[in-house]
């Protein structure tokens, strides 16, 4: 509520205006005002009939609709609104295992196939942005930066296999700095696609803090996870993604993303959320409550 203001303040100028009309208006249809003047007040109120509670209620109902309605008018808002010309500048680090026990024999289809498809659900789902690609065994490659063009990241994802990293095993620390140096300085998050975790959880927490600690998602692919990636993601504070058969494990991948918007015009001024309408509803309330049934003769 700190960002709390008003789009149009001057519209508060009508209160004072509200107030003079009802209080005119009441004294308008005051029957006996001539006499309060006539008559010392005791003895008006032993002579009038009546306590005068409709009037006060009438009043009480005409000045609510009025508060409500002028403040609706002056515009409140609290949050900003996206931007129709707004671009999500994050980058998408994506970090594939592509060891020999991605491509278990006898498995159709494989590990690493399925995070292929997966990926791709992914990238449609988010619909732009910029993503980069890194794939990691013994080693870790800068596949593919940044890029917008999903197409050209699930081609070289399609790529990438054992056969062509030039060396085996699973080097997680490796893949790390790498994805921390792809990602640099812009906002955005690392997704690391794989099923088990070798290296010490210690030993890339502390890697991992000395780069910064950037956004991290852990994408398992097998289920149930196995203990050194649940301790791996603890220790790196990390969300950690199961793989499922349908696509709530993308929908919970897309979530972890935090996209950072920025204006497409530098000079674009902020867009702000306005939400007082909802006080024409109780203004309308009032309003419709001052209706009466004529009685026919």
């Amino acid at each position: 509520m700190m960002a709390f203001q008003l789009l149009r303040p001057w519209a508060l100028l009508l209160l004072p205006v509200a107030v003079l009309v009802l209080v005119l208006s009441l004294q308008s249809q005051d029957t006996l005002r001539g006499w309060r003047k006539q008559v010392e007040r005791p003895l008006f109120e032993l002579l009038r009939v009546g306590t005068g509670q409709h009037a006060r209620l009438e009043l009480l109902r005409l000045g609510l609709f009025a508060l409500f309605g002028i403040v609706a008018l002056s515009a409140p808002v609290w949050r900003l609104a996206p931007s129709p010309f707004a671009q999500d500048e994050s980058v998408i680090v994506v970090v594939l295992d592509c060891s020999e026990k991605m491509v278990p024999p006898g498995q159709e289809p494989s590990l690493l196939l399925q995070a292929q498809l997966k990926l791709e659900d992914l990238l449609e789902r988010r619909g732009g942005g910029k993503t980069a690609l890194i794939a990691y065994a013994g080693t870790a490659h800068l596949v593919l930066p940044a890029t917008e063009d999903s197409s050209v990241i699930l081609e070289m994802a399609r790529e990438v296999s054992p056969e062509i990293m030039p060396r085996p095993g699973r080097n997680v620390e490796a893949a790390l700095l790498q994805a921390a140096q792809a990602l640099g300085d812009r906002p955005g998050s690392v997704l690391l696609i794989t099923d088990e975790v070798e290296d010490s959880a210690e030993v890339l927490a502390q890697t991992w803090k000395s780069l910064g600690a950037p956004d991290l998602q852990f994408y398992s692919m097998r289920s149930p996870v196995s203990a050194s990636m649940r301790t791996a993601a603890r220790s790196l504070q990390a969300s950690l993604v199961t793989v499922t058969p349908d696509a709530r494990d993308v929908e919970e991948l897309q979530r972890g993303f935090s996209p950072s918007l920025r204006s497409v015009a530098d000079d674009e001024a902020a867009l702000w959320q306005e939400d007082g309408w909802w006080l024409l509803l109780p203004a309308a309330l009032f309003f419709v409550l001052g209706f009466r049934r004529e009685l026919s003769p």
